[in-house]
């Protein structure tokens, strides 16, 4: 793709080719909010262009060559082909076309890059952060991976020159970031589609650590083998590098991680052998106390007080899709969880077994991509332990270029679970779970799809039979 973009200056027609998305919707919304003319296409309506037409941005439904005329840029999404018609206009007119790894210096341009990477937990921690730099005045801009219930929103262009951004690793796009201070929360296989193996994904984390400011911090979860590995391989020299985890070799210790009883968790982190941060989340589970702590230390590392940092937590109302209670009818809770790798999954059920206690769990999961099951396979046994009921739905393709490569059967042999089933259509889930959950059942879909659905239409259908 073409690159030469120049400084950016307000005004400018910035046209995104797959705005639906949710990376490049929230890179509309800074820049609508910073006074850009934005407007951008996509394949399909949904909640996230309605809202951006709400919000007074130009979104149009389909892709055609005239909905480039005018623009003095076209960023893409990196799923958007080199055949889009508004790509081969925008070429044929000599309009700049990049992608976001190419786009974010311009983004970031003079301001403080607060960076938060990792397989798991960086779309929690990166809105944590922005809460906390919110909460104590600092008024930042932010993109989130997710839409934070708080906001309602997953950007906004702030006042303040503070900017918190999730850094995707997907396509490698965290490597045009220069941050002052960036986080690592873990790093596992995942997105075979993009990554060969485990070392080419450990040398594109290696590489992000080389994009921080020669200055800039590093704090990372010094839990996981592979971030350890990292860290004794690096070779760039940083000032100021910082672990957390619950290993007590870490330089910022998590313990005494107890359910409360808000239906989060209290958590107490120490340093040098003594206390740092007791803190209480409304949210469930060790990998949100981790989560908190990651967050915590960006603030304090932009002079937040942990103690100012622990008080703003306990009002963080989480991310949309991070166990987000859809609702309760008739004495049966409904969870919704984005939760699609196998330590994700693990974390969630542990999380949920924590705040429900005996209450019979139901876990629904629908599986994301063919590769990343095939590659992952052997992972997913023991991660549905937690759960008492375990369905798990059809695979959810997510990208038109994958083709069924293994089937939901041989997934659900390698979770060895008791009651692991295959049910396919997320109709046919519904059906089944309408004969069978009772009072006090908690249901939790899983997945990165659509598979939230089931939830939502069991709750409608509870609510139909009750009245």
């Amino acid at each position: 793709m073409t690159s030469g973009l120049g400084q950016l200056t307000i005004g400018q027609h910035i046209h995104l080719v797959g705005i639906g998305g949710i990376g490049l919707s929230a890179i509309a919304r800074v820049l609508a909010q910073r006074g850009h003319r934005v407007s951008g296409s996509d394949m399909g309506a949904s909640a996230l262009t309605d809202a951006l037409v709400a919000e007074g941005i130009e979104v149009f439904i389909g892709h055609a060559p005239e909905q480039v005329d005018g623009a003095d840029l076209v960023l893409i999404s990196s799923a958007v082909p080199a055949s889009n018609p508004e790509i081969r206009a925008a070429r044929a007119r000599n309009i700049p076309i990049v992608e976001r790894q190419q786009f974010f210096p311009q983004l970031l341009e003079g301001y403080h890059c607060l960076a938060v990477a990792g397989t798991h937990g960086k779309t929690t921690t990166t809105g944590m952060v922005a809460h906390i730099l919110e909460s104590a005045g600092y008024d930042p801009s932010f993109i989130v991976g997710g839409i934070l219930a708080g906001w309602g929103t997953n950007a906004r262009a702030g006042a303040s020159r503070w900017f918190v951004i999730e850094a995707d690793e997907y396509g490698r796009m965290f490597h045009g970031l220069t941050p002052k201070v960036a986080v690592i929360t873990a790093i596992e296989m995942d997105h075979p589609d993009c990554f060969a193996d485990l070392d080419e994904m450990r040398e594109a984390y290696s590489q992000f650590v080389r994009c921080i400011e020669p200055e800039g911090r590093l704090i990372v979860c010094s839990d996981g083998d592979h971030v350890r590995g990292l860290l004794a391989e690096m070779t760039v020299e940083l000032p100021n590098v910082v672990t957390y985890g619950q290993h007590e070799d870490a330089d910022y210790v998590v313990s005494e991680v107890q359910p409360n009883a808000g239906g989060g968790v209290d958590m107490v982190v120490t340093h040098g052998g003594r206390v740092w941060s007791q803190g209480t989340l409304g949210l469930p589970g060790a990998h949100n106390a981790l989560n908190a702590t990651a967050a915590m230390l960006v603030a304090h590392a932009c002079g937040i007080s942990p103690e100012q940092s622990a008080v703003a937590l306990r009002s963080f109302a989480g991310v949309l899709r991070r166990f987000e209670c859809k609702g309760e009818v008739d004495g049966i809770t409904v969870i919704d969880d984005y939760a699609h790798h196998p330590s994700e999954i693990a974390a969630t059920l542990a999380a949920a077994r924590g705040r429900y206690g005996s209450r019979r769990i139901w876990a629904v999961l629908q599986p994301h991509t063919y590769s990343r099951i095939e590659t992952l396979l052997d992972q997913f046994a023991g991660c549905m332990d937690d759960a008492d009921q375990v369905i798990v739905t059809d695979i959810y393709a997510a990208r038109a270029k994958e083709r069924p490569t293994i089937d939901a059967d041989r997934l659900v042999m390698a979770l060895a679970h008791r009651s692991a089933r295959h049910i396919g259509s997320l109709e046919q889930v519904q059906t089944h779970l309408l004969d069978t959950l009772q009072a006090g059942d908690v249901l939790i879909t899983l997945g990165a799809g659509n598979g939230y659905l089931i939830g939502e239409r069991v709750l409608t259908a509870l609510e139909e039979q009750s009245t």
